[in-house]
């Protein structure tokens, strides 16, 4: 845990850098190139994004403010009604999508109807929108919404409420649209005329490809309605049609060419793809079975699992997925644990997939118990009688019960209650006769929780950080052995405070003075540690530190303790990292260390007596560091990685054919560019990587690969792209404004071995030649 000296913010109050994704072990922080009120003043184009619920906040803090918004005050004499209607028109609960900390919703009134954005942090109305628009979906970063005749689809900006583009093409009715790295993509038409697949910008809703799926106008469902999925995964675009009743069909596209796979029968009843997986569920004989390439791999008895609060079936969780009343592990066909000892009832995901919820059968007249199970082996972790939610963060389940007229929140590792706000049903005025319509579930914002009923929306904001050691999460109350002598389990982790820096060990080496914060002294034995070096509220350095295997004893006094940083994981040169240091003199005015156990955390065992510690001298290195490297070796292994990934890349690269994209980075040893020298590799790969955590289809080349597209001037270099598939320049160079690139910085880029480099490389205004 950080010091807080001399009023120094703890993680709240100073906007920390907390967005990472985990893959395979290692932290990789998100940078964002130009976002607005984000840099605090930093001199490099590099920008974090600041702390949200789930990272770094937590919602088990009562908010510090509550607000409410009647629909009244977005539409006279309005109401607020569902974005997305449904066929028989009988669901009126309304919903609202969630973007940043803006709210989407619609009110209808007097003859009157407006889509809106909502200030989750205030309840102010930012915007509204009267088009006469039809019902409307949310992807990761828009609102896309059908015309009044479902006969087009256009997109809308969720922070300003523009109309960002249009198209004549509108979705399946079953389909839900995927937005995936700088694609939309969408499934249109109907079994009468055959269905299309298609990949949009999703900003302007250009058409990027589009393929229709041979024989589609001629399947016949048998009871007239369908339903189905997309799944984006790898370089796949899965398209499912099942029919409610009879069998389904799988459509397998190229998700940068558009290229048909193929297309297939996916079983009697239907199925689900989950990646690679198709899942199909046999009503008639009550089983479920799971195959890959048409292989089967698992067939088992019951229903397969949907997540909490969700119709979708046939997740495959870590390889593993839950039918009936068992977990099975895929690859072996056998049940991870079987919970048939539980009453009759269904078994639901918590949508991080930590935790299967078990709701017991129950008819209207009788209370249903739930229970909380771990994934990993099926315990079970708490009961409560009637619902305990739908909405599940890191540590948190919240939940809207109209019955005691509360949003509800409960600490999702033992059940315990955190605290509630009345929703304000029973208004005597309301015309539904004090009850206030109906509610939806509690949906989260980065720093709210809101919930919408029919008459008014209610958000609780402000919370407070997330607490190191207050046991709402595993770790967090301390296993340590009491009977040894040298273990206090005060269950929280010790104080880091930076005292030197270097480039060491593979990666940036920084050195702390580690004080213990429990009396007598106690043991740094974390499986799971989160460790971030943050200035001014932004991260400099992150990663994760296991000490389960190698625990060191920290004395009253405090110890010097080395955590060596991957590359990939500093976002700033060392120098920059050793000038903080420097700055701070350990006082935390400047650098905050705000430490903090994983999700995941298990302490593990210690010796008896200090002595027999791990010597602090020795570093311990953060997830994806290694072990041990000499300079030399460290800026030859990122060479490595820099050839490895650019030869994983080249087949990619040649697909693209005479398609244009966007060129993000071009570097070598010694490149400056921004106030950054790149002087090594590391430095060059770790860009890469940044640039491919923002960018899921970001490719690699090496210039010289590539003479046709770089001239002599440009040689040695590596070069990031964007990795998307455009006809003309236009559309790339409007994506590079779309991303806040600026003009030097992103510009269309066409990959030929020979030819004119001037041809193949459009850096300004799109020119006739190529448009």
């Amino acid at each position: 845990m950080g010091r807080r000296r001399r009023g120094a913010a703890l993680l709240v109050g100073v906007g920390i850098v907390v967005l990472a994704l985990v893959s395979g072990g290692v932290t990789v922080w998100l940078l964002n190139r130009g976002d607005e009120d984000t840099s605090a003043g930093r001199g490099d184009a590099l920008d974090v994004l600041p702390a949200s619920i789930g990272q770094g906040v937590s919602v088990l803090g009562e908010p510090g403010e509550v607000w409410t918004l009647d629909a009244d005050d977005v539409v006279p004499g309005g109401r607020f009604f569902p974005l997305q209607t449904f066929d028989d028109g009988q669901d009126e609960t309304p919903n609202l999508l969630a973007f940043g900390d803006v709210v989407v919703v619609r009110a209808s009134g007097e003859g009157d109807s407006t889509l809106a954005g909502v200030d989750a942090r205030s309840g102010e109305v930012d915007w509204r929108l009267d088009k006469g628009l039809g019902e409307c979906l949310g992807t990761a970063r828009h609102v896309y919404c059908r015309d009044a005749e479902w006969k087009g689809l256009s997109a809308v900006d969720p922070a300003s409420g523009k109309v960002t583009g249009t198209t004549d093409q509108s979705p399946q009715y079953s389909v839900h649209p995927v937005e995936e790295g700088d694609r939309l993509f969408v499934l249109a038409g109907d079994g009468d005329q055959g269905y299309t697949a298609l990949a949009l910008d999703p900003v302007t809703l250009a058409e990027v490809w589009s393929t229709p799926i041979p024989g589609s106008g001629d399947w016949e469902f048998e009871s007239g309605e369908t339903t189905g999925a997309l799944d984006v995964g790898g370089t796949t675009v899965t398209i499912t049609l099942n029919d409610i009743e009879g069998p389904g069909y799988v459509t397998r596209v190229d998700r940068r060419t558009g290229t048909l796979r193929g297309v297939s029968a996916s079983g009697d009843d239907g199925g689900t793809a989950d990646g690679d997986w198709l899942v199909d569920e046999d009503w008639e004989h009550e089983a479920v079975t799971v195959s890959r390439g048409g292989e089967v791999a698992l067939t088992a008895p019951g229903s397969p699992w949907p997540r909490y609060g969700e119709s979708e079936w046939g997740y495959v969780v870590d390889g593993r997925i839950g039918v009936g009343t068992a977990l099975y592990d895929i690859a072996s066909g056998a049940p991870a644990w079987d919970r048939d000892d539980l009453p009759d009832g269904y078994y639901q995901w918590a949508t991080d997939g930590d935790q299967v919820v078990h709701t017991t059968s129950c008819d209207s007249y009788c209370t249903p118990t739930t229970s909380v199970l771990a994934a990993d082996d099926g315990h079970t972790e708490w009961s409560t009688d009637g619902s305990v939610g739908s909405t599940w963060t890191r540590d948190a389940v919240l939940g809207v019960d109209t019955e005691v007229d509360l949003l509800t929140v409960r600490d999702r590792h033992d059940g315990t209650q955190a605290w509630t706000q009345p929703l304000g049903l029973y208004d005597e005025d309301a015309d539904d006769g004090g009850m206030g319509g109906t509610w939806w579930r509690p949906e989260l914002t980065d720093h709210a929780v809101v919930a919408i009923g029919s008459d008014r929306l209610l958000g609780a904001t402000d919370f407070p950080a997330s607490a190191p050691g207050s046991g709402s999460e595993p770790g967090g109350s301390g296993d340590a052995d009491d009977d040894t002598a040298y273990v206090t389990a005060c269950g929280r982790p010790p104080e880091f405070v930076p005292v030197a820096s270097e480039t060491a060990f593979g990666g940036v080496t920084i050195t702390y003075e580690v004080h213990a914060t429990c009396p007598g002294g106690q043991w740094l034995n974390h499986s799971q540690l989160s460790v971030p070096f943050l200035v001014d509220g932004y991260a400099y350095a992150a990663g994760w530190f296991d000490f389960s295997d190698a625990p060191y004893w920290v004395p009253d006094d405090g110890v010097e303790l080395s955590l060596v940083y991957p590359f990939e994981n500093t976002q700033v040169p060392e120098p920059q990292i050793r000038q903080a240091i420097e700055e701070d003199g350990g006082s935390g005015d400047v650098v905050v260390v705000p430490c903090e156990p994983g999700p995941d955390d298990q302490p593990g065992s210690v010796p008896s007596d200090p002595s027999y510690g791990t010597d602090p001298d020795e570093p311990a290195t953060a997830d994806g560091a290694p072990d041990e490297a000499t300079d030399e070796e460290r800026d030859e292994t990122a060479l490595e990685a820099l050839q490895r990934i650019a030869a994983e890349d080249e087949s990619a690269v040649e697909a693209l054919g005479t398609s244009w994209t966007a060129q993000l980075s071009s570097k070598k040893p010694g490149t400056a560019d921004d106030g950054i020298v790149y002087d090594s590799y590391d430095d060059i790969l770790a860009l890469h990587l940044r640039h491919r955590a923002r960018y899921p289809d970001a490719l690699l080349v090496f210039s010289t690969d590539w003479p046709g597209s770089f001239g002599p001037s440009s040689r040695d270099y590596w070069v990031t792209l964007a990795g998307q598939s455009e006809s003309t320049t236009a559309p790339v160079l409007r994506w590079c404004r779309s991303e806040g690139w600026g003009e030097g910085d992103c510009w269309a880029k066409r990959l030929r071995r020979s030819g004119d480099p001037d041809a193949n490389t459009d850096r300004g205004a799109p020119d006739e030649r190529n448009n």
